[in-house]
């Protein structure tokens, strides 16, 4: 004797493009109905959503999650500010360094995790010749020689 579901698969198998054709019009015809179940159920499911995401991609569950937020006071591990917080993870090993915000931790992978690279930055930004003082410098100079002119 089979069973329902046998039987479903067979008669798909056989039906395939009639049962395709007819879920597609479903489809067509309950739009706003499709959205609101999809509404809903994201809605309700969104924690475990959150843990299915962060156990695939990075072996941790949502309470290890928030347990990690809570030691970091909520707050970014690279701005220190309260945001919206973001597994920051070694890229090779796979390993979780931490919690950062949506600017941080784009800004890390853009660097390519390059400590030279951010320390070269770092550099930069402390810099007295940046743009600034060197359009200051030049304002001074060519004021001093107008004077000197006249």
């Amino acid at each position: 004797m089979l069973t329902t579901a046998e039987k479903g698969r067979r008669y798909y198998a056989k039906h395939r493009d009639k049962v395709l054709a007819r879920n597609n019009e479903w489809n067509r015809t309950h739009k706003e109905q499709i959205l609101a179940y999809q509404k809903r159920y994201h809605a309700e499911n969104a924690r475990k959503r959150k843990n299915d995401e962060l156990q695939k991609l990075y072996g941790m569950s949502i309470d290890d999650f928030d347990k990690l937020a809570k030691e970091q006071d909520y707050r970014c591990k690279g701005c220190n500010k309260i945001k919206k917080l973001v597994v920051d993870h070694n890229h090779v090993t796979g390993e979780v360094r931490g919690l950062l915000c949506n600017k941080c931790n784009p800004a890390l992978g853009l660097l390519e995790d390059n400590k030279e690279t951010l320390r070269a930055l770092i550099l930069h930004l402390d810099s007295k010749t940046g743009y600034g003082k060197i359009k200051e410098d030049f304002t001074k100079q060519t004021s001093n020689t107008i004077h000197d002119v006249m």
